[in-house]
């Protein structure tokens, strides 16, 4: 049998489409690198999956240290590393204290500018990627095969990773997901 690729699933015009709007967003890109503030927007960018993951640990109730923090920015000097994680805490986007078990490990904590920048930068992305798909969508009819839909996604929907109370909820997730 042979294996069907994206290509082959979505019509030509749709990759078109999708090819123009990557190409706005590298223009916009390229227009904020080099626009006035276009130090700050490098630094955001550099520290982006930084941001993220502290964000999400926290969110998990995951602590991370200071040197787990260095791993999500993209340098491999140390030092540039560790010059960027204290650029983030002057910032005022996290804060870095000790860790209340070992007081030798820093553990860093999102601030509420981080909390809000994160917020909108996910938004943000899923704003563009629900124009990019009402774009192809407009030009040919969607494919049904592999398109996640908000009623059917590989998204962990249980309760403990939203952050709802876990309890009968838990059995009817765990019930589901028996079935498949």
């Amino acid at each position: 049998m042979t294996k069907t690729t994206r290509r082959k699933i979505y019509t030509p015009e749709q990759i078109d489409v999708g090819v123009k709007h990557k190409l706005e967003k590298i223009d916009s890109f390229l227009s904020d690198l080099f626009s006035e503030n276009s130090e700050e927007k490098l630094f955001l960018r550099n520290i982006l999956g930084l941001m993220l993951k502290v964000y999400h640990m926290d969110a998990n109730n995951k602590p991370m240290t200071k040197m787990q923090a260095c791993r999500y920015l993209p340098f491999k000097n140390q030092t540039v590393c560790q010059k960027y994680v204290e650029a983030a805490h002057l910032r005022g986007f996290i804060d870095i204290t000790r860790d209340k078990t070992d007081k030798r490990r820093l553990i860093v904590v999102p601030k509420e500018p981080l909390v809000v920048y994160v917020n909108e930068y996910i938004a943000d992305f899923l704003d563009d990627c629900r124009r990019a798909i009402d774009s192809a969508a407009q030009v040919a009819t969607l494919p049904e095969e592999g398109m996640a839909t908000a009623s059917s996604s590989s998204i962990d929907k249980s309760p403990a990773s939203s952050g709802a109370p876990v309890g009968s909820s838990q059995k009817r997730v765990d019930r589901k997901a028996r079935k498949f």
